[in-house]
């Protein structure tokens, strides 16, 4: 029967290749189970504790070039690494040796030539120790992870709450109350039953992205979101996205530039979740660019040699920019991100994170580029398999013929 249910990985330091041979073959020809590592020197065993997990170091006290004192001080420096129990052997029988050692964090003291059951028996224990020491770190630090996973869970709940009570309230009062109006009152001017009616309808619009970004996000988070391939022209989508924001563009007196391959781009992409990616990037690009501003979305092929290698959709504002110091948080959920646009336009901190999960679950890449006062740039990429008919958008042809 093994001496342990888990590897012994011991570490021997000594500039004598024989001292540390008789280490090795005594250790190992009395517990099973057990791994030998040698190190000749002191710069040596450092280097090994740098790169590897130890259950224990037996290290020689006067070595040249290197101490053991100082191999045992340099190694608790290394960053992240856990504190790996000493042994330290020494032909020197004087009291003051032991206590220097011990004094500078050395677990044991043992004299040469040592008493091999005295050992053996200290190498199974201390790697013991060392082992469960191990598993509470791990355990200590997977609940800190786990606490800090609910403390941001926490703060998410209180998001959600935020939307439900202030951002859903207020197109909710919207529309009971022209509702009310219409009912008790009646409204007999033409043109302004119409005003009315365009906003309720502007209010259930508002109400209804805030639900739709809610249920997109609880669906990514419990994995049950699927994406759908089919055959695009990702150009015609790119217009028919933007046509949706043609008014909202015209309204802050924003020109919408394209900038677009021609001939038109055969693609294999779920064609409802790109309208979505883009038609949240262009809301964000008007909402964040000021009157006279212009917004262009551009299409291009990437690669050497002439090779369509990477598909590349881009859409640049000339806004406000986004702040170096939040930069990298813009698509986090709830993040830091968030800002009232240039007429105070609100967002639910939803929208940004939602877009990098729909292009990632279609294995593309997005980033930004933004500078204060100038303008954001995002870029989506696709590889090449998305231009050429994938497996699953075969496999979906097949079932329907």
């Amino acid at each position: 029967m093994p001496d342990s249910d888990y590897p012994i990985k011991v570490l021997v330091i000594d500039d004598l290749a024989d001292n540390r041979t008789l280490v090795r073959l005594d250790l190992e020809d009395e517990i099973e189970n057990i791994q030998i590592i040698e190190a000749a020197n002191g710069r040596e065993g450092l280097a090994k504790m740098e790169n590897d997990i130890f259950s224990l170091v037996i290290c020689d006290l006067m070595m040249p070039g290197i101490s053991g004192i100082e191999v045992l001080e340099k190694s608790r420096k290394f960053e992240g690494q856990f504190e790996v129990p000493f042994i330290f052997l020494s032909a020197n029988k004087q009291k003051d040796a032991a206590e220097q050692v011990l004094k500078a964090g050395a677990i044991d003291f043992i004299t040469k030539p040592y008493d091999l059951y005295e050992m053996i028996n200290k190498v199974k224990n201390l790697s013991r120790i060392q082992h469960l020491n191990r598993q509470l770190f791990l355990s200590q630090k997977k609940l800190q992870q786990n606490n800090q996973m609910l403390h941001n869970l926490n703060k998410d709940k209180d998001e959600v709450l935020r939307i439900v009570s202030h951002d859903m309230r207020n197109p909710l009062s919207n529309i009971l109350g022209l509702a009310s109006l219409i009912k008790t009152e009646g409204v007999e001017d033409e043109e302004e039953l119409i005003h009315m009616a365009d906003m309720i309808e502007k209010s259930s619009g508002s109400l209804l992205h805030l639900v739709n970004s809610l249920l997109d996000v609880a669906r990514i988070e419990s994995g049950r979101i699927q994406v759908d391939i089919t055959q695009v022209d990702v150009n015609n989508l790119i217009k028919a996205s933007a046509g949706n924001f043609d008014f909202l563009a015209r309204r802050k007196n924003i020109k919408l530039n394209f900038d677009l391959l021609k001939g038109g781009i055969t693609a294999y992409l779920d064609g409802p979740k790109m309208d979505q990616v883009i038609g949240n990037l262009l809301s964000n690009a008007i909402k964040f660019t000021d009157s006279g501003g212009e917004v262009s979305l551009t299409t291009r092929f990437m690669g050497a040699n002439g090779q369509k290698k990477v598909l590349e959709v881009s859409i640049s504002d000339t806004g406000m920019g986004i702040p170096e110091e939040i930069l990298s948080g813009v698509f986090e959920q709830f993040g830091p991100h968030q800002r009232p646009g240039t007429r105070q336009e609100k967002g639910t901190g939803l929208g940004l994170s939602i877009v990098k999960r729909f292009v990632e679950l279609q294995n593309g890449e997005i980033t930004i580029e933004s500078l204060p006062g100038e303008g954001t740039t995002f870029y989506i990429r696709f590889g090449e398999d998305v231009l050429r008919e994938n497996k699953r958008y075969e496999e979906k042809k097949a079932l329907n013929t």
